[in-house]
């Protein structure tokens, strides 16, 4: 790389812990020089010590670089080489940083084939002793060759240009692109994650302990419940509405929705109850309504007890997922009918909750 840059082959010198690189160009013009120097300084990274530039007459003609050895060097490789080809970044997957969109690919035995679409090209060292580390290496946009090791991520962004990021950095950073992801601010995905990995996703664990920050607020707040008194001191009451908040939070997430999308759904129905009381209702299903099922015994077949009648609007106007049509839920059932059974799992919900306050 240098001597494709310089004209001049550099001089190596190997050290007990590092190797010397010396590139000496007294022919070439400064920027130049200073072009070779940054890319050699981007190619060994934290590997360089220490740079020190060879100037003759104020002007500079090349520079002394102090390279450490890069560690586990003797596991290091057997290499497998390719035709080098045009990328192909469909090849990369789409993963989300803020408001950045990046493809990016992990760098993995198993994926070569599509690394090799994504870089259009590369080699790929394979260690020959047990527990090495592989390197994939291919050239950039610029030219310059990039070596990523196994496990770290090759980025390319918008602007087409080819990095690499370790797993660890690239975790914190970006997610993989989900249509069914709630609509989070960085801040908030950042927390949904977190609890995610402290309390996990399961819904009847997180609406437990949403009944349980709901107890734990009712009492903090007995004394204005029953007596009507306002404490003078609101931190606790603050505080379990945090707690709560937090859960809700996390709930609202997990079936991916936000809380500002929540609170505009719910704005929604208060405009629209404005206009008409009845706005987004169920069928109340009134005992003296002739046309609805709720007259008879839950054991009745008529459309309103069946576990397939869906989407029952505040007429009692419903969906048959059985008969694929629409339906009243005073009509009498068909053969297909089957009991829904709801009055005894609201008994049933009821009766935990209950034994939880």
């Amino acid at each position: 790389m240098i001597e494709d840059v310089t004209g001049t082959e550099p001089e190596v010198t190997e050290k007990e812990n590092y190797f010397e690189l010396k590139m000496y160009a007294p022919d070439k013009e400064e920027r130049i020089i200073e072009a070779a120097i940054y890319a050699v300084q981007g190619r060994y990274g934290k590997r360089i010590k220490d740079v020190r530039t060879i100037k003759e007459q104020n002007l500079l003609r090349g520079a002394i670089f102090f390279v450490e050895y890069e560690k586990g060097a003797e596991n290091l490789p057997n290499e497998l080489r390719t035709n080098l080809g045009m990328p192909d970044e469909t090849a990369g997957d789409i993963y989300c940083r803020r408001l950045l969109e990046i493809r990016a690919l992990p760098v993995k035995r198993d994926n070569l084939e599509k690394l090799l679409m994504f870089t259009g090209g590369g080699t790929m060292q394979i260690p020959r002793t047990p527990g090495g580390l592989e390197v994939y290496s291919f050239p950039t946009e610029n030219g310059v060759m990039l070596d990523v090791p196994e496990g770290n991520y090759i980025v390319l962004t918008q602007d087409g240009k080819f990095g690499k990021m370790d797993a660890q950095t690239f975790m914190a950073n970006f997610e993989e692109k989900d249509t069914n992801t709630a609509g989070l601010s960085f801040d908030e995905k950042r927390l949904f994650e977190k609890m995610n990995s402290l309390f996990g996703k399961n819904l009847q664990r997180r609406f437990s302990k949403l009944t349980e920050e709901y107890h734990e607020l009712f009492v903090a707040v007995d004394d204005m419940l029953v007596n009507g008194i306002i404490p003078d001191d609101k931190t606790e009451i603050i505080d379990e509405l945090a707690d709560m908040n937090a859960v809700l939070f996390h709930i609202a997430g997990l079936f991916g929705y936000s809380q500002k999308e929540l609170l505009e759904m719910a704005a929604t129905k208060i405009e629209g109850r404005q206009i008409d009381p009845n706005f987004m209702q169920k069928h109340p299903h009134k005992k003296n309504d002739i046309y609805c099922s709720s007259i008879y015994d839950a054991n009745d077949v008529y459309c309103g007890n069946c576990a397939a009648f869906k989407c029952e609007d505040m007429n009692g106007d419903g969906y048959c997922e059985t008969c694929d049509t629409m339906r009243h839920c005073g009509n009498l059932a068909c053969n297909e009918w089957q009991s829904k059974a709801k009055n005894q799992q609201y008994k049933h919900f009821d009766e935990r909750f209950n034994k939880r306050l």
